[in-house]
């Protein structure tokens, strides 16, 4: 980031940070930290909503330090291919095409893994 101003690295910064809530709200509270907020037991609740906090932004680095932009994937059963593309907001996600229609995905790697092969590497490519 040493190259980036001061307008980029808030805008990257604000990607990641809306990435993380978006994986932090859609994960949602396991059954034991809803039923220690329906108790009413805040030091067990704390205890769930801290892990689900670390499992969100652990997923959201895994999605930025992930495969570069243009990385291509083709699933080996679906036929169906995964492009890595870069949101207006900043956010790295996977766009697919193929036999569905065409949609995203936030998720940082595509599963199950063995399923998805490489076909287009741009950190590989001769320049």
């Amino acid at each position: 980031m040493a190259d980036m101003d001061a307008a980029e690295k808030a805008r990257g910064f604000a990607a990641y940070g809306k990435q993380t809530l978006h994986n932090f709200v859609t994960a949602g509270m396991s059954d034991d930290a809803k039923a220690a907020f329906r108790d009413g037991d805040i030091d067990k609740l704390m205890v769930h909503l801290e892990k689900m906090v670390f499992d969100a932004c652990g997923k959201t680095a895994m999605l930025f330090c992930g495969s570069p932009e243009g990385t291509m994937l083709r699933n080996v059963k679906t036929g169906q291919s995964a492009t890595r593309v870069i949101t207006a907001d900043g956010i790295p996600i996977w766009e697919f095409s193929g036999k569905a229609a065409l949609e995203t995905s936030h998720e940082p790697v595509l599963t199950p893994e063995e399923d998805w092969k490489c076909v287009y590497d741009p950190e590989k490519e001769n320049h």
